[in-house]
């Protein structure tokens, strides 16, 4: 096994997510854009090559500040069908190594993109040279081939009374792909974060990450209205086959409507429209008992977590 760190052109990655069944947010180069802009951290696009074939991909970030050399990789690699194999997991962990020996000043962070319940991979994890970092990372994720009946069908009771609710109310929910009031989101996004205290990216980081994928068709902007003024919303990012739920606000008016019950709903009929077959719902926090985690788990997706090395 061994990387090919040829710079991909954009079309060429974007052709590399669509082989894997499960694409993550984390690997896109609207992601990296946003690292590079807001961050300093530059990404370099690696394929994966076995056997003179390209069996995945993996976005690996850098960031040098004095000494110290940061190396990150963020929800990856990402393997194509069938390549997502314990053999190929444990020869990319040893061809990650040689490549990013462990040194004094230099730092690895590793959240890796197989779950906790999958083979025995974190058996092995220790015997790699890794370390856990006591830290986990958790989302949802759905399948949203079925139809849209039997999609409906497995919603949770509560989730689906609360959207029956939302669209029986004056919510008039709009779809934009084209950024044209990005500012207004991101200004009500960073107020609502600011009213919920809670920590996530920057309004500036989703504006640089949002800006690149708007370049391809690849971010998706739905608003709630009352009387035509924005009461809710939320962003939704398509890569490869698969799309993820990258930031929202709400305000009293849309909690007492359920908006987001019915932007959420509208998001998965956009994406099947689109050819989507899985949503990536976001990180959930498993001890909450009510909040965002709540609302996610009533989608009754598929449980996904794993956990960071370094």
């Amino acid at each position: 096994m061994e990387f090919n760190f040829t710079p991909p052109t954009v079309r060429e990655w974007r052709d590399y997510l669509s082989r894997t069944t499960k694409a993550t947010w984390m690997q896109t180069i609207a992601y990296a854009s946003a690292a590079r802009k807001v961050d300093q951290r530059s990404t370099r696009f690696a394929r994966i090559v076995k056997n003179n074939e390209v069996i995945g991909i993996v976005a690996i970030q850098e960031l040098k500040v004095a000494f110290i050399h940061f190396v990150s990789i963020y929800r990856g690699p990402l393997w194509f069908d069938g390549q997502n194999t314990e053999e190929n997991i444990k020869e990319f962990i040893s061809l990650f190594n040689q490549t990013f020996p462990k040194r004094l000043f230099r730092r690895i962070r590793w959240m890796p993109e197989w779950s906790l319940d999958e083979t025995n991979s974190v058996d092995f994890i220790e015997k790699s040279g890794l370390q856990r970092a006591n830290e986990t990372f958790e989302t949802l994720w759905v399948d949203i081939r079925p139809s849209l009946e039997d999609l409906r069908k497995k919603l949770d009771q509560k989730w689906r009374n609360a959207l029956n609710k939302s669209e029986r109310s004056p919510l008039q929910i709009t779809v934009d792909t084209r950024g044209k009031f990005l500012n207004l989101f991101l200004k009500e996004y960073d107020i609502y974060k600011a009213q919920k205290k809670f920590v996530g990216p920057t309004g500036r980081f989703f504006k640089a990450e949002i800006e690149t994928a708007l370049q391809y068709g690849d971010a998706i902007i739905l608003w709630a209205r009352l009387n035509n003024v924005p009461v809710a919303g939320i962003i939704v990012m398509k890569h490869g086959k698969s799309a993820s739920y990258r930031v929202g606000w709400n305000s009293h008016e849309g909690r007492d409507h359920n908006a987001h019950y019915c932007l959420l709903w509208k998001a998965i009929e956009v994406l099947k429209a689109d050819h989507i077959e899985h949503f990536d719902l976001g990180g959930i926090l498993p001890d909450e008992k009510d909040g965002l985690t709540r609302f996610k788990l009533g989608l009754s997706g598929t449980r996904f977590k794993t956990e960071v090395l370094k």
